[in-house]
């Protein structure tokens, strides 16, 4: 039986959980996930500009790569969408398939709530809900492991040039640029 929560308290108390997870993280030491596999993701059929993007939104993911366990979950594909978003694909325990959208962060002032945040980036679980649908906790968890994975690789890698959530709900498919 899965439990749900909404949204809000999800957010609310994974912060308690976002420190635990990271102190885990970090205390497990930065290793491979057991299941983890070396394929490369999916860029023959992609423009070379998204296959650069998607290159480093999988840098940003290590030590998560296709095939690893993040949480409960795992990942199945790693891509940026034609808007300048990227998607991750992932799988639950009982094979339901989820996405994680992965957006530019939006200024302090905003009012778009992502389930996760680094410094960079903004993570929602897309679950064509208006943001008060349940969230399922550990498709939630999987969504915060990767947030810190991310914020692990972020001031490593070049900072990738994303869509933000609000233009593309807006229809602005202009990435890249700073707001």
């Amino acid at each position: 039986m899965q439990r749900r929560v909404s949204r809000r308290h999800f957010v609310v108390g994974a912060s308690a959980g976002l420190g635990a997870l990271g102190l885990g993280y970090f205390l497990k030491g930065r290793g491979t996930p057991e299941r983890q596999t070396t394929t490369e993701p999916h860029t023959k059929e992609l423009t070379p500009e998204r296959a650069e993007k998607t290159r480093q939104l999988a840098a940003l993911l290590l030590p998560y790569q296709r095939g690893a366990m993040v949480g409960d979950s795992r990942l199945e594909n790693v891509s940026i969408d034609e808007f300048g978003m990227g998607v991750i694909m992932l799988e639950s325990p009982v094979g339901r398939s989820f996405r994680v959208d992965i957006c530019r962060r939006e200024p302090a002032n905003s009012t778009v709530q992502p389930i996760a945040q680094t410094k960079h980036c903004a993570l929602f679980l897309r679950n064509s809900g208006s943001g008060d649908t349940p969230t399922d906790e550990s498709m939630g968890l999987s969504v915060i492991a990767l947030a810190l994975a991310i914020q692990n690789n972020e001031l490593e890698q070049p900072t990738l040039q994303l869509i933000t959530k609000n233009e593309f709900w807006n229809g602005n498919k202009r990435s890249g640029e700073a707001s």
